[in-house]
């Protein structure tokens, strides 16, 4: 369980595969304005992991401490525990990281979020022009996922690697992680965007020792 503060609200998160419980079960929304004795909240399906979780959105912030004490004696029996966002579980899903994995350097359609992007949209909004423009000339970058080929890491491997083909940077690897359940090294990577699917050929330096690379489909796993 996390928890933000900002001037306007306090946010909880509850991020766990093992929640048995869906607060959202009347409601056909991934939203809903509730209470919690008598404290108002706005519930969200949702939060920064691939585990069922959900973002409880403080509406009075006076309730903070209230409220953070009601879940934390609440979750008792279950050792509930204040933690920070896993980062296996995020890669393995596929989600970035704003200033590893994504920056102002990219835009929506080298990140794979170009299906959010309504260019058809009548209404004009933000960057509408710019990203019809980019459009048109295509993405000169993609996110893809790797897999590397070394023994599971242990230690801290930085973010931002070079990765090579044919001895050539092609790109580099933006975060990477060695996932107990998929037994191997993964990684995020942003690379020039590619004429053809070449998948394997790739290689990155790791502290002095040369690994070879596969570039992989994402997610690597898709938790419900």
């Amino acid at each position: 369980m996390s928890i933000f503060y900002s001037e306007s609200y306090i946010k909880i998160e509850i991020q766990d595969d093992a929640i048995a419980f869906n607060p959202l079960t009347d409601s056909p929304e991934i939203t809903k304005e509730t209470s919690i004795e008598n404290i108002p909240v706005l519930i969200a399906r949702s939060g920064w992991s691939g585990e069922v979780g959900y973002e409880i959105y403080l509406r009075d912030g006076s309730k903070g401490n209230k409220l953070w004490k009601i879940f934390m004696e609440a979750g008792t029996e279950y050792n509930i525990a204040p933690a920070t966002p896993s980062q296996i579980n995020r890669i393995e899903n596929s989600m970035l990281s704003y200033g590893s994995d994504m920056t102002l350097n990219e835009n929506p359609f080298e990140i794979n979020m170009g299906k959010f992007v309504d260019l058809d949209k009548k209404a004009n909004f933000l960057s509408k022009e710019a990203l019809s423009e980019i459009y048109k000339q295509g993405a000169k970058k993609e996110l893809v996922g790797i897999e590397i080929t070394s023994d599971p890491f242990k230690d801290f491997v930085a973010d931002h690697l070079m990765l090579q083909f044919n001895e050539k940077n092609v790109g580099k690897i933006t975060s990477s992680v060695y996932s107990p359940r998929l037994k191997k090294n993964i990684g995020l990577a942003l690379i020039d965007k590619r004429n053809e699917e070449i998948k394997e050929g790739y290689t990155v330096n790791i502290n002095g020792i040369v690994a070879k690379v596969k570039i992989c489909n994402l997610p690597f796993l898709k938790n419900k």
